[in-house]
């Protein structure tokens, strides 16, 4: 395994389980992101929703991506874009997820870029759990 085969795996997928955590209680929300070819993820949420007022405080998240085998996780810090920002990541998201159009003009809409600082896929091949990790 290798990054290559790793971003392969990450790019099958479009939905994520986001884990942020605040005054030490935790909280995960299924999430649809995009994520770029240097393993940089992208997501959108609502101002009004817990992960959003997590997120101004704590900007330490976990993700895993796929729910079954191989699965990868992912530790990083999250930061909200900026409006010049946004509107340059905007049109990869919708080429990505072009449902999410609609939902991406809304007001309340609050862009989140995701670096990695820790990622780590595991397998199962030949009856042995494979695991590959990378450090950012």
């Amino acid at each position: 395994m290798g990054k290559k085969e790793i971003l392969a795996q990450v790019k099958k997928h479009d939905v994520c389980a986001l884990a942020t955590c605040l005054n030490n209680k935790p909280e995960a929300a299924a999430v649809s992101f995009v994520v770029d070819d240097n393993f940089v993820f992208y997501l959108v949420t609502s101002k009004f929703y817990r992960k959003y007022r997590n997120l101004a405080r704590n900007k330490n998240v976990s993700l895993v991506i796929g729910f079954g085998i191989p699965t990868v996780q992912v530790d990083g810090k999250a930061e909200f874009l900026k409006s010049s920002e946004i509107e340059l990541i905007r049109p990869f998201i919708i080429e990505k997820l072009p449902d999410t159009e609609d939902f991406l003009k809304q007001k309340d809409m609050v862009f989140i870029k995701i670096k990695p600082t820790y990622l780590r896929m595991t397998k199962f091949i030949l009856g042995e759990y494979k695991i590959e990790e990378l450090k950012f």
